[in-house]
C-alpha cells in the first residue's frame, strides 16, 4: 500500500453500470496510491457514504439513479469544497451538468479508467504542492 509520507488517494465509487464499476473497480484497485473507500449506486447512498467515508475524490457516474443529482453534489460541494469530483458523462449529457463543473476540482471523464489514475495522482500531488 501507500507510506506515510504518500497516503493513499481515497475514493468513493459512485458507479451504478455494472460494467463500468467493474473496469474502474479493477483498474484503481490495482494500483498502490489508490483506496476504495466505498462504492454507491444510487444518490442516497452518494449521500451517505461522502459522509460517512470523508474520502478525497468521488468517481461518480452522471446517470447514478434516485433523487436529483444536481441538488445532492451541490449540498456535498458546499460541505466539502476541496472534494474532487470526477464525472463520468458522454457529451450529451455534459450540458446537463455544466453547472457542477465550475472549479477545478470538477473533471469530466470520458476515457479508460488509466485517465482517471492519472488524473488522481495529478490532483494528489497538486495539492501536496499547494499545502
Amino acid at each position: 500500500m501507500s507510506t506515510k509520507n504518500n497516503p493513499a488517494i481515497r475514493v468513493l465509487l459512485a458507479v451504478n453500470s455494472r460494467e463500468m464499476k467493474t473496469a474502474f473497480f479493477l483498474a484503481l484497485n490495482s494500483e498502490p496510491s489508490i483506496e476504495i473507500v466505498g462504492t454507491a449506486v444510487n444518490t442516497a447512498e452518494l449521500s451517505t457514504f461522502t459522509r460517512a467515508l470523508n474520502p478525497d475524490a468521488i468517481l461518480l457516474e452522471w446517470e447514478l439513479p434516485g433523487t436529483s443529482l444536481v441538488e445532492i453534489l451541490s449540498s456535498i460541494i458546499q460541505a466539502e469544497a476541496e472534494l474532487n469530483i470526477f464525472i463520468i458523462s458522454n457529451p450529451s449529457t455534459q450540458q446537463q451538468c455544466q453547472s457542477i463543473a465550475q472549479s477545478k476540482s470538477r473533471i469530466f471523464v470520458e476515457d479508460s479508467p488509466e485517465t482517471l489514475i492519472t488524473l488522481l495522482k495529478t490532483h494528489q500531488q497538486l495539492e501536496e504542492i499547494e499545502t
